[in-house]
């Protein structure tokens, strides 16, 4: 049985085609970089600076610069006084210390869960002192796996 021939040319095509994808693709990038690096010619573009627009004043006369208008005359330093002995002042911190919350004691970091020691409720998690984690089951904390 002969070949198919169409078969050939369709299997020599995919290669010509990626072929030619990569081409496209290297020379896009070849041409945005010489874009966005100025042309890539020695030519010397000249940077001018814009006109400056000139201002009229409400008399039309915008000739010469404007004049600066004439500062006011400075007020003496202010001076302020120390508040009189026995007045009330803010309060900036409590006089007291605040109570602890419920469950915390002051000083203490929390404590670890002990393998067989009671447990809050059924389900909760927890860990012991090497980081190995402990469930609470039946009222008492057991080892997860």
């Amino acid at each position: 049985m002969p070949e198919n021939p169409t078969a050939t040319t369709e299997r020599d095509r995919f290669p010509l085609v990626v072929k030619s994808a990569a081409g496209l693709v290297v020379a896009g990038v070849i041409a945005g970089s010489l874009l966005l690096s100025g042309g890539g010619g020695d030519e010397q573009v000249a940077v001018t600076n814009p006109a400056v627009p000139t201002i009229t004043d409400a008399d039309g006369s915008g000739s010469g610069p404007a004049e600066t208008p004439p500062r006011p005359a400075e007020a003496p330093p202010v001076s302020l006084a120390a508040p009189a002995v026995g007045t009330e002042t803010a309060v900036i911190a409590p006089k007291t210390k605040p109570k602890p919350t419920a469950g915390t004691r002051p000083g203490r970091e929390p404590r670890f869960a002990r393998l067989g020691r009671a447990c809050p409720r059924p389900g909760a998690i927890s860990l012991d002192r090497r980081y190995e984690p402990l469930v609470c089951r039946n009222g008492r904390w057991d080892e997860l796996f």
